[in-house]
């Protein structure tokens, strides 16, 4: 029975020595997309490719160096496990949004109790979709980070308004509020 398996291009790509994109592929025998766990054993490894226990464990380390290879754990206390990677990780298609779980929002819930979409402020889940829709958001920074820092100003310009509003200051608070969120 033939099997054949798809190389990605990524992989071909890579600046790694020929041996490790040999060792990525003989790995990748044994696993796929949907199960990307490996056990890369070098004694084994050493017997199918025909080169040295130690030849092994250096195209390991070039592949985990080079972020083709994740290590995951132990099995025993003694052999590692690692996830091979199919996907290089600038094309993973992942929502940003799908990176922030419910237990984020609920750390920002409690540190953000004034966007409750309450008395006509917005609610986190619109405070969040519109930090992400930013056009000044960079697309490589850290979601978490973006939102955090968007969710800590739009609080502090609603506990100014209710504030301002709350002791008659001057209107300059609500009227810089209204150029925000408008």
């Amino acid at each position: 029975m033939s099997r054949l398996i798809k190389i990605p291009v990524h992989i071909l790509e890579a600046k790694i020595s020929p041996s490790a994109k040999l060792l990525w592929i003989e790995l990748s025998r044994v696993s796929s997309p949907k199960r990307p766990q490996v056990l890369a054993n070098p004694n084994t490894m050493s017997e199918k490719m025909g080169l040295s226990v130690r030849t092994i464990r250096r195209l390991i380390r070039e592949l985990v160096d080079a972020g083709l290879l994740i290590h995951r754990g132990y099995i025993e206390k003694r052999f590692k496990t690692y996830d091979l990677v199919w996907v290089p990780a600038k094309i993973i298609t992942k929502s940003p949004l799908q990176e922030l779980t419910p237990e984020v929002f609920d750390n920002w819930s409690k540190r953000f109790p004034c966007l409750d979409g309450l008395s006509g402020r917005p609610n986190l889940i619109q405070c969040v979709e519109q930090a992400m829709a930013s056009p000044l958001r960079d697309k490589n920074a850290d979601p978490k980070i973006w939102v955090e820092t968007s969710l800590k100003n739009t609080a502090r310009l609603w506990s100014e308004k209710y504030y301002a509003e709350k002791y008659n200051l001057n209107q300059r608070f609500g009227e810089r509020l209204q150029r925000s969120f408008g």
